[in-house]
């Protein structure tokens, strides 16, 4: 995931300001629900310099 895909498509318009859109990733990932990738990850078949990895609880189905 990409912190740009997290703006144009979010829930009304809360989230279209990447401030406000990253203070949301930011909230995710402190309590472990998106995992930061590293620098120069591939997604979508380009390295980006931000991306991250939805992690799914061990017992989700």
């Amino acid at each position: 995931m990409m912190l740009s895909s997290a703006c144009p498509t979010s829930v009304g318009n809360r989230l279209r300001e990447s401030k406000t859109a990253r203070a949301s990733v930011t909230l995710l990932e402190r309590h472990d629900w998106l995992a930061r990738l590293p620098e120069g990850a591939e997604v979508r078949g380009i390295a980006r310099k931000e991306a991250y990895r939805i992690v799914r609880p061990a017992d989700a189905v």
